[in-house]
């Protein structure tokens, strides 16, 4: 056996240090430190330190460390910093696993998650972990601890992100899926999809994108894909998800993937519930945001067309209940195109968005979404004049001089006549059409407000 070098040995007295200080929490976060320094970079010799420290039994010492001063953020931190190095190590971060350090450092964060010091670290390392060994820290109980860490810090952005990647990266290996439902992670799961991240806070916003994922991945299985329909009632949850995040066209289309899967084949029978007299308000609002979301997915939306969702969607348009004429808008608005429009206008679809319009103007989110599908019927000149024979234009100006504090109603309403203006631009290029030279609803004042 080769001598042991002189960094080698300093490197065994510091790991020594550890042990003999272990009760004493000072002395003993001073070792850990002075250790952190010679197994980390910049320092020259690093990585064969770390391995010496590794053989010279730092592991055991440290997380004993950690378990005789849980809950103290200076040892944590002296200790995470350590501990972090070794995880980028296969093999050591499944022994960090197998020797309890990492719990022991998670159980301190949950016992005081809005700690100053030691839980970032904490998090980095879990997250370390979770990507350099994914199968070791699932044996481990791995997801079972992410998931009782997220109920901790049910607040917390930081610790939300880092155990939803964490669930996300044990629901890629064999098992994975199997141990979240055990644990539980499935219900707290489908709690942080609903969230709706302020504007700035990008550890939420990864938080709700790494659940829509990991429960994307789920639905892969068709037993998984029931166990969310059946028991966790998932259509509903996604919906409203969707509802809160519809600014996230990313959210959307991993949403809408989702829906498809869950949904299965059944976008005839929800829209023949849709069109059922004997559905209820509630049932049909539910089933206008569905249907909105299922067509955020092409093949979804050719489905609902063809099976008459359409029809249906307008007559909803018309409920007195301002939400479900939103929803029922920006499901129609998903469903327009160039081969149905002429047809939709023909069937008084312009007349029951204009008598919307007027209903709901004091709803600032229901008049948007109806002033949006009312200029995507302005894409020809011919479809102009029917819109302004309607009244669309009028009720458009209507809706604006009445609540120009609605921003977004607001700007769908400019991008309306601007699609109009642009439209009769076209008309004068092309010649004469039978339509009013000047059509002055565009101004409110001659609106007759």
């Amino acid at each position: 056996m080769p001598p042991r070098s002189d960094a080698s040995a300093g490197v065994g007295q510091l790991v020594a240090s550890i042990k003999q200080h272990k009760k004493f929490r000072q002395l003993a976060s001073y070792s850990v430190q002075c250790l952190q320094k010679v197994i980390t970079p910049p320092h020259v010799g690093w990585e064969r330190n770390l391995k010496e420290a590794y053989e010279a039994g730092a592991l055991e010492a440290i997380t004993e460390v950690l378990q005789r001063h849980s809950g103290d953020p200076t040892v944590l931190v002296a200790s995470t910093s350590c501990l972090s190095a070794m995880a980028t190590n296969p093999a050591y971060a499944a022994s960090l696993v197998d020797s309890g350090a990492l719990m022991s450092m998670l159980e301190s964060v949950m016992r005081n998650p809005d700690a100053t010091e030691g839980v970032k670290e904490t998090l980095a390392l879990l997250d370390t972990i979770a990507t350099h060994n994914p199968e070791a820290l699932l044996a481990g109980g791995g997801a079972d601890a992410a998931t009782r860490l997220i109920q901790a810090a049910p607040g917390n952005s930081a610790v939300l992100a880092a155990c939803t990647r964490t669930l996300e990266k044990l629901n890629k290996v064999p098992g994975g899926p199997a141990a979240l439902i055990e644990c539980d992670a499935v219900p707290v799961v489908m709690q942080l999809l609903q969230k709706v991240p302020k504007k700035g806070d990008d550890d939420m916003t990864e938080s709700v994108e790494a659940s829509f994922r990991l429960v994307e991945r789920l639905c892969r299985s068709d037993e998984h894909a029931e166990l969310l329909r059946s028991k966790y009632d998932a259509m509903q949850v996604l919906s409203t998800a969707l509802e809160s995040n519809r600014a996230n066209d990313k959210l959307c289309k991993v949403g809408g993937r989702i829906l498809s899967k869950l949904a299965s084949g059944n976008v005839e029978s929800l829209v023949l519930r849709m069109d059922s007299a004997a559905t209820t308000a509630a049932e049909k609002e539910f089933l206008a945001g569905l249907l909105a979301n299922l067509a955020l997915e092409e093949e979804n939306a050719a489905k609902i067309v063809a099976a008459g969702g359409v029809g249906a969607l307008l007559k909803s348009v018309s409920a007195t209940s301002a939400k479900t004429a939103e929803v029922s808008a920006r499901a129609v608005a998903r469903l327009i195109s160039e081969d149905n429009t002429d047809d939709l206008i023909g069937k008084g679809a312009i007349t029951t968005f204009v008598k919307a319009l007027d209903t709901h103007r004091a709803d600032a989110v229901t008049s948007a979404a109806l002033t949006s599908v009312l200029s995507k019927f302005a894409t020809s000149p011919d479809r102009c004049t029917k819109l302004l024979h309607a009244g669309g234009i009028e009720a458009a100006v209507r809706t604006l001089v009445a609540h120009p504090e609605f921003e977004a109603n607001s700007v769908e309403a400019l991008g309306f006549f601007e699609v109009g203006v642009e439209e009769r631009r076209t008309q004068a290029v092309r010649g004469p059409c039978p339509t009013p030279a000047r059509p002055r609803a565009a101004a409110p004042r001659d609106v007759g407000l």
